[in-house]
């Protein structure tokens, strides 16, 4: 694996940066109001550092 590909791997794909994505996601749902639209104004970003 060249070392381009393991830093994409390492960023996208190891269980610490599924980790982060998942947090982020338990926090959007919780500063979900109650009308049901989300109070964040950017995507969720799948490359994590």
């Amino acid at each position: 694996m060249g070392s381009a590909a393991r830093a994409e791997f390492e960023d996208k794909y190891t269980a610490r940066a599924n980790y982060r994505i998942l947090l982020d996601i338990y926090q959007e749902a919780l500063d979900t109001n109650a009308t049901g639209k989300a109070r964040r104004t950017q995507p969720l970003a799948p490359t994590l550092k």
